[in-house]
Order: structure tokens, then sequence, then C-alpha cells
């Protein structure tokens, strides 16, 4: 399609809504249409921007936190933030990563942060928190301000909830889900336990969410996926669900999704470990047998599944490996595939080889 007409549009949305100096909108415009960067130096130009600019600049952003005074900082900011409202898509990030000790990073607080921001941004959308820590450590970090105002709002819905590399308890994770009522897809990965003390008077109990779609990947599913969902009583809506699982929950996974009445679709990685052969040949070929407690033949409304397997690296320098993995791959799916139940019409079923670099000589 033609990008003209959409840059003459655009053109006139900010002629007619704006004060910005002509020369500025026809270079940010004509010449560099839905360029952030030229749109971010409009706004050192004049502080009234337009309708179109305010959706282009806020639609997706991404804070970067060092400290808590910097989180404060967002707070203050969206308060007095009049296109906060334009913000569909927030990620909330520590500059470091999740090797950094407990110590020394920005901590989250499910019970006066995370709702307070929520309700400043009646928009939003997907919200996404990486390389943080989840707890209350409110009681001297918060700004007398935000901890008197109450949220008038809530609780909350949102299309998708992201959190990766966080640390928390359980019961600080419970609490930082209680504060929504509908997740279209909640989206996991690498979570960890953090050793981070609440005040017990403070801890959560689990409550009804609704959620639709959970993508749980890198992690064991004991530290956040079945403690919290096993508790609240969601199941009902929820209706899809994408896990990378290790073999060792095979049992208490079969017995999660026995529990999901209107579980349409499964989509499954089984983590393949390195020295996961070796184990099974000290054992007397325990792998395969372990896979056998992954019964799904109780999930009446499964519609649709996948097998996916993710193969270690491996080297070209002996084929037999690849044709061992290859075979142990297969004997793994005739386990899981046997106990399906028979509602399912559809089977997805892949092994992703990674690339196979030749050796050089």
């Amino acid at each position: 399609m033609d990008p003209e007409p959409c840059r003459e549009s655009a053109k006139a949305t900010l002629v007619a809504h704006s004060k910005l100096p002509q020369e500025v909108i026809d270079h940010s415009l004509g010449f560099l249409y839905n360029d952030k960067d030229a749109l971010a130096n409009c706004s050192l130009v004049s502080r009234q921007w337009s309708s179109f600019s305010q959706r282009v600049l806020f639609d997706s952003t991404r804070v970067t936190l060092k400290s808590v005074d910097h989180l404060n900082d967002f707070i203050q900011f969206l308060t007095a933030f009049h296109g906060s409202s334009r913000i569909r898509k927030l990620k909330l990030t520590d500059h470091r990563n999740i090797g950094v000790g407990c110590d020394a990073r920005v901590v989250l607080c499910p019970i006066h942060m995370v709702p307070r921001i929520l309700e400043l941004l009646p928009g939003l959308q997907s919200f996404k928190i990486i390389y943080t820590m989840i707890g209350c450590e409110c009681n001297s970090e918060l700004d007398e301000g935000i901890e008197e105002e109450q949220t008038t709002r809530g609780p909350f819905s949102l299309k998708k909830l992201s959190v990766h590399d966080i640390m928390g308890s359980t019961s600080d994770v419970i609490a930082f889900l209680n504060v929504f009522d509908n997740i279209g897809t909640l989206d996991c990965m690498r979570t960890y336990r953090g050793i981070l003390s609440t005040d017990p008077s403070l801890e959560a109990q689990p409550r009804s969410i609704g959620i639709h779609a959970i993508r749980h990947y890198a992690c064991d599913p004991e530290e956040l996926l079945y403690p919290i969902l096993r508790l609240q009583p969601c199941a009902s809506q929820l209706q899809q669900v994408i896990i990378e699982l290790e073999v060792a929950m095979a049992a208490a996974f079969s017995k999660f999704v026995s529990q999901i009445p209107n579980l349409r679709h499964l989509d499954l990685s089984p983590n393949m470990k390195a020295g996961d052969d070796d184990e099974g040949s000290e054992d007397g070929d325990v792998e395969p047998a372990s896979w056998s407690l992954l019964d799904l033949s109780g999930c009446s409304s499964l519609r649709s599944f996948a097998l996916r397997f993710y193969p270690v690296s491996v080297s070209l320098d002996d084929d037999s490996e690849v044709h061992d993995r290859c075979r142990q791959y297969v004997r793994d799916a005739s386990e899981i595939l046997l106990r399906l139940p028979q509602t399912v019409s559809q089977i997805t079923f892949g092994i992703h080889i990674p690339p196979l670099l030749p050796t050089s000589h």
C-alpha cells in the first residue's frame, strides 16, 4: 500500500491540532513517517502535541528502574501526565540482570505500587515486568502522598500479563495476581523464589482470577504455576496452556490439567536436560517410564494438542548421538501420545533440531 496518503493524513492532523512549526511537521512526517525519534524531537519544540504524536510516542512505553525512588518518580509522573491514557503497553525492568543479588534489586510492591500504577493507566492492555523482585517494603520507602492515596477502581483487567526473571515468595506473587480480575494471557518465564521478608499481616490469600491462557517457560512449575493456580478457583475459564515441562513434574501436571474442565488447547515442550540420557542408562531406562505418568486422558474437553521437542545441541562428529536422541524423543512421544483423550482432533508433533555446526579440521 502506498504510504503517501498516510503521510498526508498524519500531516493534516498535526497541522490542525498542534502549534508545531510547519518545517518540523514536514520533516517528521513528510520524510520520516511514524519515526519515534523524529516525533520525540518535536516535543522539544512544543509541549502541545497532537493526538497522533501522543499515540505514537506513548502507545508502547518502557521504564528502566535503578531504584525504588525511580519507581516513585514514575508514579508521580503518571499522576501529572495528561497523556497516560495513551499508554497501551508498559514494560518495567531493572537496569541490571537476574544475577544481581536480591538486596540490590528494585522491589515492586503488589499492595501499594502496582494498583496505583494500573489506576493511572486506564487504557493499559499489556503489562510486563522483568528483572524485579515482588514484595512489600513500603513502610519507609513510599512517599506519603502515594501511601495515603487509595485506589478508586479495580480489580484490573489485562489482555496480557508477562512476568520474566522475577523473584518473590508465593504469597507475594499471589498478592500481585490478586490485583487483577481478568487476564487474557499469563506469560511466565524464569521465576525464582525470593528471600524478601514481607510483613506477615500483609500475606495474601488466593482469590478467583479469570485467566484464558497460560504460557509457562523455562522454570519449574512448582515455583509459580501450581501453588497459585491450584489454589485459585480460576480453572473454569482456562482454555489454553503452553508449557515447558520437566519429566519429574509429569504426574503433578496431569493432576492439574485434569481439574480444568474447559481446557481446549495444550502445547507441551518436554524439558530435555543435558545428562538425561546418562541418568536413564544408570536407572534402567527410567526417563521414558517417567513420561508414562503424564496421563491426559481425563481432559475431556481437549481439542488440539502440540508436542514439541527442543533437543540440546549435538555435534556432527558423532552421528550416533543424533540417532540416539531422536530415538529417545520418539520413545517419549509415544508415552505421551498414547494417553491423549479421544476428543483430540488435531495433533502437532515437532522436533526442532538446533543448527549443527561442522567441526573445523
